[in-house]
């Protein structure tokens, strides 16, 4: 059972092709439907995904709550939530698209210098015409999501390109304002429309990685139910025959341990199966968070504010770096649970003279870390609160590039 649910993309894929169709998007969208079947099929899921796959309860609750504003919107909140890879906004923060919010300006701007009466109507006809926006157009068809009516990135391109013609033909005529003017206004509407009016879909933090896809349809995980059952059973009757004291419970940790020792390899291949980056939880901005030390902090002062930027790292018992497994203690066959939670908070913006960029281009802040599972429980409730052990110091961060995504298409 274990094996069978931890292909967690398909069992989504099934999810948003039949549970949440595009009829049924139709039909929610339409109020026809409610919903309330969606959200018990992803209910189900979430409970069979053996770490809680949310992101279908999610996606049910954002759709329903997009209703309101029509059917596209629903549509295309489904398709973020379907689109695993995070496509579209690879699309919107890469160079192709940015490139083209350029072009776009120079060529509306070359129109209106070369045309004697200039409108909204030309400009669009012009950019219609274009061969290196139409290459772009392309791209954001190719974009989509196949069983949803996806117009995420379509809409994208089109309400730059309205914004960098609406500001040419305002700017005219080209002989009051000069056309470099006029071009670095329509490039600079361009680039406002989408920092302002494209709508971002960030991806869910619990979609699995393509080195767990690819890890969980391998052969080898597929057969270690067999292969640890085996394991498990040959180290229970050996203990059994070369233990004259056995108990039920000798026999029972002997067979954890052949059902390890026999899901080694496995263990060091999930080891390769990384996830690249960390989703945080919060606001990246300055004033976020915290930045008192915590030592300082006295029980007259209040408590720390809620983080600006939050996430938790887990090392697993079995893992083959946890630090309490190791060639030369072979009882260590099994180490500890090892959680890290990790904090960032930032300082807010100076008040006096300050080196030019601060809050643009450089941060500073707050670093915390508590770590659990290198020590016995601490703190004055170490049963229902225990307190991990604490690190911290203050960071600079330092934006080497403008670049919103340095791996975009």
């Amino acid at each position: 059972p274990i094996i069978d649910a931890a292909d967690i993309s398909a069992a989504f894929l099934v999810f948003t092709t039949s549970d949440l169709s595009s009829t049924v998007l139709d039909e929610i969208a339409g109020n026809i439907n409610d919903g309330s079947d969606a959200m018990t099929a992803a209910e189900n899921l979430r409970d069979a995904s053996f770490y809680g796959d949310s992101r279908a309860v999610d996606m049910v609750n954002d759709v329903v709550a997009g209703v309101p504003e029509g059917r596209a919107v629903v549509h295309n909140r489904a398709s973020a939530f379907a689109d695993t890879t995070d496509d579209y906004q690879r699309f919107i923060a890469g160079s192709q698209f940015a490139e083209m919010i350029e072009h776009a300006a120079e060529l509306c701007v070359a129109t209106a210098v070369t045309t004697n009466t200039i409108t909204e109507t030309n400009l669009q006809e012009a950019v219609d015409a274009d061969l290196q926006i139409g290459e772009t157009r392309i791209r954001a068809g190719q974009m989509i999501i196949p069983y949803y009516d996806d117009t995420r990135a379509i809409v994208a391109v089109e309400t730059v390109l309205d914004a960098v013609i609406s500001s040419v033909t305002s700017n005219l005529p080209v002989d009051t304002v000069s056309s470099g003017t006029v071009e670095n206004l329509a490039w600079n509407a361009g680039k406002q429309a989408l920092d302002i009016s494209v709508v971002r879909y960030p991806l869910p933090p619990d979609a699995p990685t393509p080195d767990f896809d690819t890890f969980i349809r391998s052969d080898d995980f597929q057969n270690a139910a067999a292969l640890s059952a085996a394991g498990a059973v040959e180290a229970g009757i050996s203990e059994k025959r070369n233990n004259g004291l056995f108990t039920e419970t000798s026999i029972r940790n002997a067979a954890r341990v052949g059902a390890t020792f026999a899901l080694q390899n496995l263990y060091n291949d999930a080891a390769r199966a990384q996830r690249h980056s960390l989703p945080l939880e919060g606001t990246f901005a300055a004033g976020s968070g915290d930045i008192r030390p915590e030592n300082e902090i006295t029980v007259d002062d209040d408590p720390l504010d809620p983080a600006g930027l939050s996430a938790t790292l887990y090392l697993p018992a079995s893992h083959p770096t946890n630090p309490f497994r190791h060639r030369r203690h072979p009882d260590h066959t099994r180490g500890f649970d090892i959680l890290r939670n990790l904090r960032l908070d930032f300082a807010p913006l100076p008040e006096g003279p300050e080196r030019v960029g601060y809050g643009v281009v450089r941060v500073t802040g707050r670093y915390r870390e508590e770590v659990f599972g290198l020590h016995k429980p601490l703190g004055p409730e170490p049963d229902t609160r225990p307190v991990g052990l604490k690190t911290e110091g203050v960071f600079e961060l330092n934006r080497i590039s403008l670049i919103d995504a340095l791996n975009a298409l």
